[in-house]
């Protein structure tokens, strides 16, 4: 099963964390959305280091990226330092694999 981390700065609206909140309902893939204080990702991983140690910083060693909000599929980037649309990030993790929940959907995403 693939894994999504969907890492957002705090000063993000909140209706772009509902939006992205969504891809939990559309996925078949583990999504994780963390909302942090930080401003960059540099930032982030010393966040992590002071509170967890070692530890927390093993999941984000090999990730070469600077700038939030950040997208992680798998380990590897696929978007970062900036909002995409839902469908556009939808067509993008499709590509990379990743199957829907929802088979025929009815709407909009």
């Amino acid at each position: 099963m693939h894994e999504l981390i969907v890492i957002l700065p705090v000063d993000v609206d909140e209706r772009i964390i509902a939006k992205y909140y969504k891809l939990k309902h559309i996925l078949r893939a583990k999504v994780k959305i963390i909302v942090t204080h930080c401003l960059s990702f540099k930032e982030y991983l010393e966040y992590l280091r002071e509170v967890y140690g070692g530890r927390g910083k093993i999941r984000y060693l090999f990730i070469d990226a600077r700038k939030l909000p950040l997208f992680i599929l798998d380990g590897t980037v696929i978007v970062e330092g900036e909002y995409p649309r839902l469908i556009d990030l939808v067509e993008l993790l499709r590509y990379y694999g990743v199957k829907l929940r929802i088979r025929r959907h009815r709407g909009r995403i």
